[in-house]
């Protein structure tokens, strides 16, 4: 219904917190704290993000946030549903760094891959 809307000229404003929802709208604004950090279409947002989004997939969820939150900065460590997703900027390095942390802390990894976008 709602892209029937917007099909017919209908101006819709859309609340989410999921990606692939918002990757279905033309324009896009993301908000913390009440300022707006990053805007415009969903693909000039998603080329001008630094790094490469890392899907992971563990045992303990929270534990594992709190253990990679210790060692990366925060804001590169979110939950998404039941997986963890990364941030990294060398993935390729940074990756052997953050599967020990979690082997060490006694976390089981069941996946990991790029994060591919919609």
């Amino acid at each position: 219904m709602i892209n029937d809307f917007a099909r017919n000229g209908t101006a819709i404003l859309v609340t989410t917190h999921y990606l692939e929802e918002a990757e279905q709208c033309n324009h896009m604004s993301f908000m913390v704290a009440g300022e707006t950090v990053a805007e415009g279409s969903p693909s000039s947002i998603k080329a001008s993000q630094p790094g490469q989004l890392i899907e992971i997939i563990v045992n303990q969820n929270q534990i594992a946030s709190k253990v990679l939150k210790q060692h990366f900065e925060p804001w590169r460590i979110s939950i998404f549903a039941d997986s963890l997703h990364v941030v990294l900027d060398h993935s390729e390095q940074e990756i052997n760094q953050l599967t020990q942390l979690l082997e060490v802390n006694q976390i089981t990894i069941n996946s990991y891959a790029p994060f591919l976008f919609l």
